[in-house]
């Protein structure tokens, strides 16, 4: 038998945008409340605030080409503050070619079940710990794409990626019982994610 668990979140979120000539401005922020509720808990439950502001961008700079930039705060409880800044550019080559790409950094935070210590989550035959020492994991990403209408039966989209991650939220295996394994939340310090 497995300890009875619950995992809610409250998530209130919204943005708004206006448009001003060639630009289309959006403002927005999220508020997100996550609570775990477990028998191993101190106190039998956890919870964490994550708060979050964002404003963007789409310019248009000529009929073709679409910059979007944009820039978001997130507001963690427990991991303070990160900025993320984004911007990526559409070019509209011919009717039948749209070129994209741009670069963005990312934040994300770890859930309750990753940062409370004393979290033992039964997933089957696998048994998840928690870890206290799990760090936030950002990444840096640059990609670059194009969809092409070859015909009105045919379309190709391709897109190549590069993400460099830092503290990228994982598990490791700590031991092997029979079929049964136990598992431990973690980071590896760096990663890189990169295809076609």
């Amino acid at each position: 038998a497995t300890r009875p668990q619950s995992m809610s979140d409250r998530v209130l979120d919204g943005h708004a945008g206006q448009r001003f000539g060639d630009h289309r401005v959006t403002v927005g922020g999220e508020w997100r409340e996550e609570t775990l509720t477990n028998a191993g808990l101190t106190g039998g439950q956890d919870d964490a605030t994550h708060r979050a502001l964002f404003l963007q961008d789409e310019w248009a700079l000529t009929d073709a080409l679409m910059l979007t930039a944009g820039l978001r705060n997130d507001h963690h409880e427990y991991f303070g503050s990160e900025t993320s800044p984004r911007a990526y550019l559409v070019w509209e080559a011919s009717p039948q070619l749209v070129v994209k790409g741009g670069w963005g950094h990312a934040f994300k935070a770890p859930t309750l079940k990753q940062i409370s210590p004393n979290y033992v989550g039964a997933e089957g035959p696998h048994s998840f710990l928690g870890n206290a020492n799990v760090k936030p994991e950002t990444s840096n990403s640059l990609e670059i794409g194009a969809d092409w209408q070859a015909s009105s039966a045919l379309s190709l989209r391709a897109t190549a990626f590069h993400t460099e991650v830092k503290d990228l939220i994982t598990y490791k295996l700590l031991q092997q019982i029979g079929i049964r394994r136990v598992y431990q939340y973690d980071n590896i310090d760096a990663a890189r994610i990169q295809g076609l």
